[in-house]
């Protein structure tokens, strides 16, 4: 009887774990600006200052009108991460797709934890490029620190990431400090944008001057079919682009 009892004790409790960790989700994020993004580099003359200043305030200012969506399809391990597009008011049309592709929301993101990659969809100049790359993107260091988000625990992992094969050079050996709550709780390996790859689905990330926060998270069926088309490496994209467009 106590067997019996200690099986079905151990079968509810398996089934319970196995629900927590397959359920599909969408969730919900908003993109901030930290405070760090508002300051300077010396570096730049006085006479740019002004303008960088007035600009990034601006960026600051309508930041927040952008939601961000991922949909997690447990069934088939990928997830689907993009901004929920709305109607450009007061003819900011232009200014809204360049402030996308600043904060790199323009163009959705894949993960899937099958082919341990990140796949990220880019139209540059009306050109298709669909990008693979690791999943994890970034290198974490997962800490014991620990704090609550929408009534999940949450685990802080932290990385740094110096960028080696940019566009530009001048994008080359810039470092991101990097920060991640992740929620053990619900299904792992999910996150916005390549904040993936971690123990538990990301709910707050950034690095020194943005930052992702969950708003929402509900059950619901979701189907997220990977895209069956030939992937490159961000390596090769970058390459393409450079003879393409600078004669490299």
């Amino acid at each position: 009887m106590l067997q019996k009892i200690s099986f079905c004790v151990f079968f509810i409790f398996f089934s319970l774990t196995n629900k927590s960790f397959s359920q599909d989700l969408i969730v919900e994020y908003q993109k901030s600006n930290l405070p760090a993004f508002l300051k300077i580099h010396d570096s730049i003359s006085p006479d740019k200052k002004g303008q960088y200043l007035n600009l990034r305030k601006r960026i600051s200012r309508n930041i927040g009108k952008f939601k961000y969506k991922l949909e997690i399809d447990s069934d088939n391990q990928t997830s689907h991460f993009s901004v929920i597009e709305k109607m450009s008011v007061n003819n900011q049309e232009r200014f809204d797709n360049q402030l996308k592709g600043f904060l790199y929301g323009r163009f959705p993101h894949f993960t899937s934890l099958k082919k341990d990659s990140i796949f990220n969809d880019v139209n540059y100049r009306g050109q298709n490029y669909f990008i693979r790359l690791a999943n994890p993107y970034y290198n974490w260091e997962l800490k014991n620190e620990t704090k609550t988000i929408n009534g999940f625990k949450c685990y802080l992992a932290t990385g740094e990431f110096i960028e080696k094969d940019a566009l530009f050079t001048f994008d080359n050996n810039k470092k991101e400090v990097l920060h991640a709550w992740y929620a053990p709780e619900l299904p792992s390996g999910y996150g916005p944008s390549r904040f993936t790859g971690l123990p538990g689905m990301v709910l707050q990330a950034g690095n020194q001057y943005f930052e992702y926060s969950v708003t929402k998270i509900k059950e619901s069926d979701v189907n997220v079919q990977l895209p069956s088309k030939p992937s490159i490496t961000e390596k090769q994209k970058n390459s393409l682009l450079k003879k393409r467009y600078l004669g490299q």
